[in-house]
């Protein structure tokens, strides 16, 4: 829903195309087209702003090697977590080297991890830690100090709340334990290095200063050790003018509805022969190559988990992989533009072999619970696997797409309504509940793509059209009396909504054609 205002321009790029390649009203549809494509270059800014970096997505990021340079030690963080209730919360743990934490001067964890850190969000608010562990939470203010005696890797420690499910919201939050900075942004407080014995076992058990009791600074050895905020870090973010038609995020930013939306713009400079509209789009991917190595360094070095385009290295599903890549793999494909190359194939790489899929192979996702198969991924997969195939000539692109059709149709369609639902959950085995626009529209324009692209004597191909047409039939049997179709396609007292009502549109004409 985030993204809808964002989705539709795209989506009437690709209506008016079709109806100016089947003898609509050339002028009146094609400049329609035209104009959104204008209003999107536009609206466009390729600048950077320079923000201060803030804590992202709830994770606590303690990064030693950041605050402190490349020195081996025995460090100390202390914080409160802060709760307005008794409860027991989940939290998950991630670090290297020894550790030990104390909540409320009671000793919960004391541990030796010699693998590196790991934080990996595999799914919209969920991530893979080291570790997990369950604490006691009192009311009000309950004080955490930790201690990492570094080993061979990074030393960084990653903690989080785990809720109940994926992006609900989180019981606790931290503060600062000085009452001076209650209120601020930095919510730890953290210690240089203290020396470091032997080896790494005998550290961890030799009991240093801030163990014993909170001070404002230790004498240790003969040297001072204080207490240290996080220092800031500058990060340089995507400028959006306020006065977009969509402001919440940049139009240059990586995500699945920019890389959509540029596919479409292709799509209008093919048709027009507008030669600035594909400029336009290889200024896009050209921006995005060109900084390519910055943004990975906010993300991976500066733990920017929310920084420019996070999405290329996060690669959590198919939104932040293929559907984003959509103008690289039909450029590449158009003109063999060498330089996209390697983002095309470090894409198809991932959706082969990296992206979760079932038993028999069928994309899914780890939300909202594990092994759930989603309507969306049928575009996020199928357009790009299509343009692989030609790209490369490799028969498994085509398989994979037409395999993906028919078990997202075997999955999801109801024969006895002929709609799709959005979602299936292996664990229940069971379909969602409704019959949601939008999650058909995915569906139609996918398999138009298909139909478009796969060979007519390929095995799959008489059964996918099979497929798409009674899927077609269904939904012209929701159809409203105004020509559009309703946000739950067999609830006609929900409200008519326009993108999936484009994606129809679009799939029949194609259909048609």
């Amino acid at each position: 829903m985030k993204l809808l205002k964002y989705v539709l321009p795209l989506l009437l790029i690709f209506i008016f195309n079709n109806l100016y390649s089947n003898g609509g009203d050339e002028r009146k549809a094609i400049d329609i087209a035209k104009s959104i494509v204008e209003k999107t270059i536009r609206e466009s800014a390729f600048e950077f702003k320079t923000v201060r970096q803030e804590e992202a997505v709830n994770v606590q990021i303690l990064d030693f090697e950041n605050e402190f340079g490349k020195k081996q030690g025995v460090y100390f963080a202390a914080a409160n977590i802060n709760s307005k209730k008794d409860t027991t919360l989940f939290f998950g743990l991630s670090y290297s080297g020894g550790i030990k934490i104390w909540l409320n001067d009671e000793l919960i964890i004391n541990e030796i991890n010699n693998d590196k850190s790991i934080l990996k969000e595999v799914a919209y608010g969920i991530f893979e830690f080291n570790k997990t562990f369950e604490v006691k939470i009192n009311t009000g203010k309950n004080r955490i100090l930790i201690k990492l005696v570094t080993g061979e890797n990074k030393p960084i420690i990653c903690l989080r709340e785990i809720p109940g499910e994926a992006e609900e919201p989180l019981t606790a939050s931290f503060a600062n334990i000085n009452n001076d900075l209650e209120k601020s942004n930095k919510h730890w407080l953290l210690t240089e290095p203290f020396p470091i014995e032997n080896n790494l076992e005998n550290s961890l058990n030799k009991i240093y200063p801030p163990e014993e009791t909170y001070k404002d600074y230790y004498e240790y050895e003969g040297k001072i050790f204080s207490w240290n905020i996080q220092k800031d870090n500058l990060l340089l973010e995507l400028a959006v003018n306020p006065a977009n038609s969509y402001n919440r995020e940049s139009y240059v930013e990586w995500n699945y509805a920019n890389g959509a939306t540029m596919f479409g713009i292709l799509s209008v400079a093919d048709k027009t022969k507008e030669n600035s509209y594909k400029e336009f789009v290889k200024k896009f991917c050209d921006f995005t190559l060109d900084n390519y190595n910055y943004f990975k360094y906010q993300y991976e070095e500066l733990n920017a988990l929310r920084g420019t385009n996070h999405r290329i290295f996060r690669k959590s599903m198919l939104d932040d992989t293929s559907g984003p890549a959509l103008p690289f793999v039909q450029l590449y494909h158009d003109d063999k533009t060498q330089s996209y190359k390697s983002i095309v194939f470090e894409m198809a790489d991932y959706l082969e072999n990296e992206q979760v899929r079932l038993n028999d192979g069928t994309l899914c996702r780890p939300e909202p619970v594990e092994m759930t198969v989603w309507a969306d991924d049928l575009f996020m997969s199928v357009p790009f696997l299509l343009r692989m195939a030609k790209i490369t000539g490799e028969e498994k692109y085509y398989n994979d797409a037409a395999h993906q059709s028919l078990k997202f149709y075997e999955l999801l369609f109801d024969e006895n309504i002929g709609l799709y639902k959005h979602g299936w959950f292996q664990k229940k085995n069971e379909k969602s509940v409704a019959y949601w626009g939008r999650a058909n529209g995915w569906i139609v324009w996918a398999n138009s793509e298909l139909l478009m692209y796969l060979p007519k004597d390929h095995p799959s191909y008489k059964k996918v059209l099979s497929n798409y047409k009674k899927h077609i039939d269904g939904l012209m049997k929701q159809q409203s009396e105004t020509g559009m179709w309703h946000q739950v396609l067999d609830k006609h007292d929900s409200f008519k909504e326009t993108s999936c009502t484009a994606m129809y549109i679009m799939g029949i004409l194609r259909g048609i054609k």
